[in-house]
């Protein structure tokens, strides 16, 4: 076995991470949460970014997480990762469709409560 774990993606949130890093966890279904802090100039988040959106990166991080928990990326519904050290290593994501009817849903809502957690929706 190479190492190489795979697992579904329940829900995803999106925060400010330490020293201004756009922080995304991975709620697994099995229970665990695997953290990603990516930087806004790294090609990981440029592609993480277009990858989920097919648009520019933003200008900031404050901008990126206001997207992201306002419904802007397309869900991610799997991740590849592998134990190394202390923090499991991220190395690929497939993301599922996100409909325009629940785009502009969580988009109204937002404008109605504040941010909204994204989450994975069964189709």
């Amino acid at each position: 076995m190479d190492g190489l774990l795979t697992s579904t993606v329940d829900r995803t949130n999106y925060e400010i991470g330490n020293g201004g890093t756009f922080l995304v966890s991975f709620y697994l279904s099995h229970g665990e949460v695997i953290k990603s802090w990516m930087r806004l100039n790294s090609s990981e988040f440029k592609e993480f970014w277009e990858k989920r959106t097919g648009k520019p990166t933003p200008t900031s991080v404050d901008e990126a997480v206001d997207i992201a928990t306002r419904g802007g990326l397309l869900p991610t519904k799997e991740i590849k990762y592998r134990r190394e050290g202390k923090w499991p290593k991220l190395t690929s994501t497939a993301v599922g469709a996100y409909s325009p009817a629940i785009r502009e849903f969580v988009e109204d809502a937002a404008k109605l409560f504040g941010p909204l957690e994204v989450v994975r929706v069964i189709a």
